[in-house]
């Protein structure tokens, strides 16, 4: 099973829904899960093992977060390109 853990903050940035996707995408993946984080926060392709799809979008100035109906086209295109059978979205 693939899943999609989507959501527009994600590590690098530091806090708490980052730390709960990661130890979520971590845990699913020890039980053979692939899951995967889609995100539009900038940063690594992996981190600690989990893969990441950094989805390039225009971020809203000194805030961070994908603003645009063109970013939620995107992340909905690697949802679909990439074939997820659950998506789990904040």
């Amino acid at each position: 099973m693939r899943v999609a853990l989507a959501c527009d903050w994600f590590l690098p940035r530091q806090g708490g829904i980052e730390l709960h996707l990661r130890d979520l995408a971590l845990s699913l993946r020890a039980s053979g899960v692939d899951a995967r984080i889609v995100t539009t926060t900038r940063g690594s392709d992996e981190i600690d093992g989990v893969p990441i799809h950094r989805v390039r979008t225009p971020l809203a100035p000194g805030a961070g977060f994908a603003f645009t109906p063109g970013a939620v086209k995107a992340i909905g295109r690697v949802i679909r390109e990439e074939g997820f059978d659950v998506v789990h979205a904040h």
